[in-house]
């Protein structure tokens, strides 16, 4: 069986540090399948259609893991690789905008002098320190909400935001004018949970998800229940989900376990601009 796998060359590298990460975790050799298997050995199974469709099956393990073990490899598969397929899907819809931009521009007439933001207006902070430049904002899923904070929270300490906001702590008038929220700038704002906030709360977030996330609140929005239920939700205005789930994470491990596995930075790559 080869380890064949279809896909560009950022989910092929994530795919195989993931595979290391757990032989050298678990201390076991680890084999990518194409395909299922004619006969299952004890250390076969499968990751899941997101895999399959990338030409990976599932895994052979040349020892028998547990199912623990099992489930810990496919939820971490799913969640890391699900992110860089956001980040992949977002990245040619930047360069479809970027290829229409440059075909408006080359119209125009030439006494029209178009203008570009230049990269040098990027906070100087950012510029000078190794810390993520993170421009997607993102649904975090946990039932528990505290792990959500406490990834939330990470995800700020390593960026270079100036500040963590929580939601909840904002005016609840204020909370209705996007230029109030835009006027805050390049923070991290937390909100505790999607289920709460009101149509037209969610509308105002729906429209700063909508402007260039450079110098605009960026925002880590928790959900205690998972994506597809949100979605069958009434309460939810689709539009923003749809903004929001650009970028997924699924906790279905203590967020200490995440950091001390090293997997944070998976997570900050899928948010960042530039990333690593």
């Amino acid at each position: 069986m080869t380890e064949t796998i279809v896909g560009d060359s950022r989910w092929l590298k994530s795919a195989r540090l993931l595979k290391a990460f757990f032989e050298s975790k678990l201390k076991v050799n680890l084999q990518f399948l194409g395909t299922a298997p004619a006969e299952l050995s004890d250390g076969d199974f499968a990751l899941g259609w997101e895999m399959s469709r990338h030409g990976i099956w599932g895994l052979r393990s040349a020892d028998p893991l547990t199912e623990q073990h099992r489930q810990e490899i496919t939820e971490t598969f799913k969640t890391i690789i699900g992110a860089v397929e956001n980040m992949r899907t977002q990245n040619e819809e930047l360069s479809r905008l970027e290829n229409l931009i440059k075909a408006t521009i080359e119209e125009l007439p030439s006494n029209v002098i178009p203008i570009h933001r230049s990269r040098k207006n990027l906070p100087a902070r950012a510029a000078a320190s190794k810390r993520w430049i993170l421009r997607l904002d993102c649904l975090i899923e946990s039932e528990k909400p505290m792990e959500a904070h406490k990834l939330a929270v990470e995800l700020y300490a390593q960026s270079a935001r100036y500040a963590f906001i929580d939601y909840n702590d904002l005016d609840a008038k204020k909370r209705l004018i996007p230029s109030e929220l835009l006027e805050m700038g390049a923070v991290s704002l937390f909100v505790p949970d999607i289920l709460m906030l009101t149509r037209s709360e969610q509308q105002v977030l729906r429209h700063i998800a909508e402007q260039d996330t450079l110098n605009r609140p960026l925002l880590l929005v928790a959900s205690p229940i998972a994506y597809s239920l949100l979605r069958l939700n009434e309460r939810i205005d689709k539009n923003f989900l749809a903004l929001l789930s650009r970028t997924y994470i699924k906790m279905t491990r203590p967020f200490s376990e995440y950091k001390e596995q090293g997997l944070i930075q998976y997570f900050l790559d899928s948010l960042s601009q530039n990333p690593s």
